[in-house]
């Protein structure tokens, strides 16, 4: 069976995720100082009551670089039409929408654009979850 078009289109997705997270990384590292940090050879743990902004930079850093590697490798099995991929797709999609109620319950300045906002998310990660589970689109990843 041939892979459907929006198969593709979110594989291609995906993958601008993936660029999306690389580029949110190197920007991290570059802003943080946690690079900085690392390569002078001062990053050290700071007095036990105090608040280590390196280590939550560092702990930020990592959660981009996991999730884009993630993204990618959904892409990737998506066109290769794998059913772990979409699998993968929805998972990822689903870890999406808690995090986005959570952005939402915990907003400290909640305007009508960021609810706007937030809702038109969670409307095209429930169109994307609702299309990868379909029938028509099921039958198009081989059970392996």
């Amino acid at each position: 069976m041939a892979r459907p078009t929006g198969v593709t289109i979110i594989a291609i997705l995906c993958f601008a995720t993936t660029g999306f997270g690389v580029v949110s990384g190197i920007r991290l590292i570059s802003t943080s100082g946690v690079g900085t940090a690392f390569l002078s050879g001062k990053y050290q743990q700071s007095n036990a009551g105090a608040v280590n902004l390196t280590g939550l930079s560092a702990a930020a850093i990592s959660i981009t670089v996991i999730f884009a590697a993630l993204y990618a490798v959904a892409g990737w099995g998506l066109l290769k039409l794998r059913s772990w991929g979409r699998i993968l797709t929805i998972v990822l999609l689903v870890i999406g929408v808690a995090f986005e109620l959570l952005q939402w319950t915990l907003s400290l300045r909640f305007t009508p654009s960021s609810f706007l906002e937030i809702a038109v998310t969670l409307l095209l990660y429930g169109i994307t979850i609702r299309y990868l589970v379909k029938t028509g689109v099921k039958a198009a990843f081989p059970s392996s």
